[in-house]
């Protein structure tokens, strides 16, 4: 109760346009009931009030309709076209069938589907009948090559069937010209006609305005597709030569790092090794002199030798060591770099995977456009 007075509160004060301390502010006593059914109507009231208010909504609709361009107009006039060419044909259209070789028409119906990709023609007595028994068509909207109607039919009939026409039958007589197979030109053996009367010209008239329409929305669908298609695949072929290039990169990377782990060890052992029997060969060639002489020389040289080993038993150590921190800072450094490259081959393939998404959902999206 508290909650209908609250809201009856600011009805009459939005009503009266002031606010709560305003002298002139009514006060109408509303129950909890009465608000529901005043703010909430349920369908039956609303159906109600809609038919009580038509004059209204056509005078309101009239006025709207006069603000538009010529183009808004003619855009609005072929949306109310449309309307009444999908609500009629799901419905199920009676029709006339033409044999343009006997000359004869038969009773028969014309029925569209609920998504406006077919339209199935069929003879009276075979309409509830399995797709493709006996003589009736099924035309899909995208496979249609042709459609006339009026006096555009005398080109796709034989002379001697129109002229059997009445005038007035030439004016409803509608001719759909279409194929099974799903793109590409084909040749007329792989074409299918159907010929029928519709119930007046004016029916005729929007048959076949509208099935033109929904060919040239549905072709232009497809092509609107295929467009967004080619743009998806070459950002994907783009993505894959980034991530060629970049595989190619660490493998360059990661072949000089194990060429210079080979490499550096290698080259210190064969130092060590040649030191070996370069001093040999200095040996042997030393000239022969006296014993006394040559064991002074001999004494001297050992020690020379003994100092000589001491200084190289610390200096080669440092060298080894500086050798060692220069070849580990080397491969630290090229071990970022593998690490950076890694990092981005990762990041431009998860791009690459979210750009493929995309492009499924963008699909999947015209897809439904395209059956809607």
């Amino acid at each position: 109760m508290d909650l209908a007075r609250l809201f009856t509160k600011i009805q009459c004060w939005s009503c009266q346009c002031g606010d709560s301390e305003d002298p002139v502010e009514q006060k109408v006593p509303v129950t909890a009931m009465e608000f529901r059914f005043h703010h909430f109507p349920d369908a039956r009231e609303r159906r109600y009030s809609e038919s009580s208010q038509g004059g209204t909504s056509e005078l309101a609709s009239e006025t709207h309709q006069n603000k538009l361009s010529p183009r808004e107009l003619q855009r609005q006039e072929l949306k109310q076209l449309m309307r009444k060419f999908a609500t009629r044909g799901m419905d199920g259209v009676p029709i006339q069938l033409f044999d343009e070789l006997s000359g004869s028409v038969r009773p028969g119906m014309y029925q569209i589907d609920d998504l406006l990709e077919y339209i199935r023609l069929a003879p009276e007595e075979t309409a509830d009948s399995a797709p493709y028994a006996g003589p009736e068509h099924i035309a899909y909207i995208c496979q249609v090559v042709a459609v006339a109607s009026g006096e555009e039919c005398a080109v796709h009939v034989e002379s001697g069937a129109w002229n059997q026409l009445t005038s007035a039958d030439q004016a409803r007589l509608l001719v759909l010209v279409y194929h099974t197979q799903p793109h590409g030109s084909l040749p007329s053996v792989d074409c299918r006609k159907v010929c029928f009367l519709e119930s007046d010209a004016a029916s005729c008239q929007m048959f076949a305005m509208c099935v033109r329409i929904l060919r040239r929305y549905m072709e232009d669908a497809r092509q609107s597709r295929h467009n967004r298609l080619e743009e998806a695949l070459a950002v994907l072929q783009e993505g894959q030569k980034m991530y060629a290039t970049q595989q190619k990169v660490m493998d360059t990377q990661q072949e000089k790092i194990e060429r210079l782990c080979r490499s550096k060890p290698s080259g210190t052992q064969k130092a060590a090794q040649q030191d070996g029997p370069r001093e040999e060969a200095k040996g042997e060639a030393r000239p022969q002199a006296g014993a006394k002489a040559w064991a002074k020389a001999q004494a001297a040289r050992a020690e020379k030798a003994e100092a000589a080993n001491e200084e190289s038993e610390e200096d080669p150590a440092e060298d080894e060591n500086e050798f060692l921190g220069m070849d580990t800072r080397e491969a630290e450094q090229m071990i970022a770099a593998l690490q950076a490259l890694l990092a981005e081959k990762e990041q431009i393939h998860q791009q690459l995977l979210n750009e493929q998404a995309d492009a499924e959902k963008r699909l999947q999206a015209l897809r439904e456009m395209g059956s809607a």
